[in-house]
């Protein structure tokens, strides 16, 4: 859900992405229009995560890579797409949040 994505990510979060066609993006929005119009559609969505590898970078950054497996059903039926993702997380105070995200399919 977007309140917990807005939690767990910087205001500056960065991303590339299928979705992005190889750009840039910087901040939420992108993906706030995202998970409304996934909302709106009414997708049933589940992900797996598979064979997550953290390597920390210091006391307050780590980049965790893994495969992310995604199966939605719609009334066509049931897909699942395979992605390849990379996270650079920051700690900030207590908590680690997303810096950047590179998903690629």
């Amino acid at each position: 859900d977007v309140d917990s994505y807005l939690e767990n990510v910087l205001p500056t979060v960065t991303s590339i992405e299928p979705e992005t066609h190889g750009s840039l993006v910087e901040g939420t929005k992108f993906h706030e229009y995202m998970f409304e119009s996934a909302k709106k559609d009414k997708l049933k969505v589940n992900c797996t995560m598979v064979a997550p590898h953290v390597q920390l970078l210091g006391a307050d950054a780590a980049v965790v890579s893994y495969t992310r497996l995604v199966q939605s059903t719609s009334s066509t039926g049931t897909t699942t797409e395979r992605f390849s993702e990379t996270r650079v997380m920051q700690r900030v105070g207590d908590q680690w949040k997303m810096a950047h995200c590179h998903r690629s399919q």
